[in-house]
Formats: C-alpha cells, structure tokens, sequence
C-alpha cells in the first residue's frame, strides 16, 4: 500500500510547519483537509489500487480509451466537462475547492 499522504505529511512538517510564510494560510487548510481529513472526507479517498485496476484495464485493452477515470468525482467532473464551458467549469471547481476549505 501506498504511504504518499504519511511520507508527505511527514516531510510537510519537517519543512514547512511552523515556518513563517506568506502561504501560511493556505498549508494551514492543507494540513486539516489533505493531512488530517475528517471521516467524512475520506470516503472519496481511493486506494493506489483504484488506480491500479484502471491502469491494468487500459494496457490489456485492444482499444483502450483516451480517459479513464477514477472515483465518482472524477466521472462527475467529467460528465459536467461535456456541457459546461471552461470558463463555467473553473468556476465550479472554484466552488467546490471554496466550500472544502472553509472553516466549519
């Protein structure tokens, strides 16, 4: 099993935490929403072999496809993609990354 997020998390705090920053805001939300996730917020998290399976689909295909997507997210994101301009779509996705940082 992958350990990204521990072997991130650990490096995190031995160069950045604590470290006066202009960005300091922002590794604070990090920290709380990519790090130390609440229970609810780790439902959408995926295991590596999530990935791993649609990898292994992709190279024993005849026809693979030009995507593959991962997790509901992904297929949502992509699903608004065909009727949303880029414009609309950043806007969106601004919105969605608004409301997972926000201090509850």
């Amino acid at each position: 099993m992958s350990r990204l997020r521990d072997n991130a998390y650990k490096i995190y705090l031995d160069t950045l935490k604590g470290r006066s920053s202009v960005h300091e805001g922002l590794y604070d939300k990090m920290e709380k929403y990519y790090f130390l996730p609440e229970e609810e917020s780790r439902k959408w998290t995926l295991p590596p072999e999530a990935v791993v399976a649609k990898l292994l689909l992709a190279l024993e295909s005849s026809h693979p496809k030009a995507h593959y997507y991962v997790g509901l997210p992904a297929y949502g994101f992509a699903w608004l993609r065909r009727f949303l301009s880029d414009s609309a779509l950043d806007w969106v996705i601004g919105k969605v990354s608004e409301k997972e940082g926000r201090d509850t």
